[in-house]
This record gives structure tokens, sequence and C-alpha cells, in this order.
């Protein structure tokens, strides 16, 4: 639920729901689908092996710390005080985990969905729309966590399904490897993103 820098209304009073929400800072909604569009990606994972994707996974982390600054500079940087570049680097690193450590298609498709669109979702909708501050949390919303839990299940579904009906190597195992993976895909990064 990365929603930090919102300013949510701790009792949920003050402000009338409205559907326009407050303004999100300058370059956050495109931070936001940048964020989101990098889970199509895993749309290629059937078509390789897990050591090509992990290489794929590899060449995304050295582009982004080498070559995208001198691309961009700082456009997709965002304006909310205390929020570092440091997500564009981690972004293919925790995908590379995901492949090396899962190697099913479908497996690390769905935890791609849940880091790609769950992450996107909370921010815009913690952002734009939150208001009810989670106790251990101020700066991140209700709102946000059931917002990085819907989309992250959606996305990750779409992401997984896809690959098993094209081709994925984990077969019908990866569904129950899915299964019994789901509190380390979903709910540990909830409880982190949370913190």
């Amino acid at each position: 639920a990365r929603d930090a820098g919102c300013s949510p209304d701790p009792a949920g009073e003050g402000q009338r729901f409205s559907w326009r929400g407050r303004p999100l800072p300058a370059g956050e909604a495109r931070r936001k689908l940048v964020h989101a569009g990098m889970g199509l990606f895993a749309l290629a994972l059937p078509f390789l092996t897990w050591q090509q994707a992990a290489l794929c996974a590899v060449a995304a982390f050295l582009f982004n710390w080498l070559v995208l600054p001198r691309l961009l500079g700082h456009r997709l940087t965002s304006a909310r005080s205390g929020v570092s570049d440091q997500g564009v680097l981690l972004y293919p690193l925790v995908v590379l985990a995901l492949i090396v450590l899962y190697r099913y298609d479908e497996v690390v498709a769905f935890g791609w969905g849940v880091l790609a669109f769950g992450d996107a979702a909370a921010g815009i909708v913690g952002q734009k729309w939150g208001r009810h501050a989670l106790p251990w949390n101020p700066g991140k919303t209700w709102e946000g966590l059931v917002a990085f839990c819907v989309a992250s299940a959606a996305g990750g579904t779409a992401l997984s399904t896809w690959a098993l009906n094209h081709g994925g190597r984990g077969g019908h195992g990866g569904v129950a490897l899915i299964l019994s993976s789901f509190p380390l895909l979903v709910l540990a990064p909830v409880a982190l993103a949370a913190l």
C-alpha cells in the first residue's frame, strides 16, 4: 500500500467524498503508469527459459541503473517528499528473485502482477481517495491497502492465467504452488508495504 505522502483524515471526517479525489503530486500518475506497465513484460515469460528471463531482469536492472537516468534525467522522480528513485532499481531485482526462486512462469507472473499492479493501485487510490489511516502507519491508508489487495489479485491472476494458457512450464502444479505460496506472494508484501 504505497500511498505514503498522502494526508489521510485519521477520523475519516472533515471532507466529503469526491470521485475526483485529491490531486496527485506532480509526475505521480506517470510514475505509477510506468510501474504498472512494466508488469506487461511478464507476458513474455512463457516464451523464455527461466535463465533467459533472469538475464532480462539483470539487463533491466543495468539499464535502469546506467542508461535510464541519462535518457530521462529525473522526469520520473516523485514530487513527494521523502520518496527516492531506488524503486526503479529494486523492481527488476525483485522480478529476478521471483524468477530464480520459483522458475514456474505462472508463479513468477502472479508475483510480478502483485508487484506491478498492486503497488500502482495502492499509490493512486491511497493518495487520491485515502482517508482512513492505518493504525500502524498513519502515512498509508486502508483505501490504499484494499486497492493493493484487489489489484494484486486481479493482476496476478490475469498474468498467471496468461502464462498457463501460453505454455507455462509449471503446468497445473504451478497453480498449486501459487496457492501454497499465497502468504509469501501477497500477504507478506501487503504486510511489508503497510509498514
